[in-house]
């Protein structure tokens, strides 16, 4: 594992532990709903989530493309009072989320860890399938950013040749990491700022493996610390000196 240093004020919009299962064909909404009985306290606020899928058609006609979605409720959401932590309980898996203000890794796996026992003896998975780490940053620059890679090192590149300037951007990379197993979707992408002399950088890991497992395997817990540790490694070797002493 390595040694990373500590940033008092951590640009963390999300962190979240994802499981996704097989469940058997029995379970329903009704059981995903009943997780919350012994939760309510903690997690009062309830509510709805659905899922969508959406079909692209080619068509030989005027109009080619043909948009086709469709949805229904798969799973609940159960939010704590202050709104800073949610669980959700789904028909193909299990989310905690733990948002803004982020506390500890430890604070983040524990509860997981205690919810994820709960989702388990109510719906009883055949099988795990994913296992995903997942941390939002959203870095406040300062403006006029000349060069993004003041701040962080992986960024779009544009031909020299053309105006350097970016109104906005959209970069996703899937980074393979063969040693641990994994691999990692790195997004970054800038939003409006709050202010008119900042622009805020959104630099999103999403750590995962895709794996059959056993929903009783002693090793879950462990695996979850490699995809962190990997996570780690990409946002330390990504940010560069002046983002680590505006946050720390």
């Amino acid at each position: 594992m390595g040694t990373w240093p500590h940033l008092r004020q951590a640009p963390i919009t999300e962190a979240l532990i994802d499981i996704r299962v097989d469940l058997p064909a029995e379970t329903d909404l009704g059981t995903l709903a009943s997780f919350q009985d012994a939760i309510k306290e903690r997690y009062p606020q309830k509510r709805e989530r659905r899922a969508w899928h959406g079909r692209i058609e080619l068509k030989r006609s005027q109009d080619p493309l043909v948009h086709q979605s469709s949805g229904g409720v798969d799973g609940f959401l159960f939010t704590s009072p202050d709104g800073t932590q949610v669980v959700q309980a789904r028909m193909d898996g299990f989310t905690f989320s733990r948002l803004k203000a982020y506390e500890t890794w430890e604070n983040l796996r524990d509860e997981a860890k205690t919810l994820w026992n709960r989702y388990r003896d109510i719906t009883h998975p055949t099988r795990i399938t994913r296992v995903a780490v997942r941390y939002i940053n959203r870095l406040v620059l300062p403006l006029p950013v000349q060069d993004f890679k003041q701040w962080v090192l992986t960024t779009p590149d544009i031909a020299p040749t053309l105006p350097q300037a970016l109104a906005t951007f959209f970069l996703r990379l899937v980074i393979p990491f063969p040693e641990a197993n994994c691999k990692a979707i790195v997004t970054q992408t800038i939003e409006p700022g709050d202010h008119h002399d900042t622009v805020p950088l959104i630099f999103d890991i999403d750590v995962f493996a895709e794996e059959e497992r056993s929903c009783e395997a002693d090793d879950l817990w462990s695996r979850f610390e490699a995809l962190r540790e990997i996570k780690n490694r990409i946002f330390w070797e990504s940010i560069t000196r002046q983002t680590e002493e505006k946050y720390r």
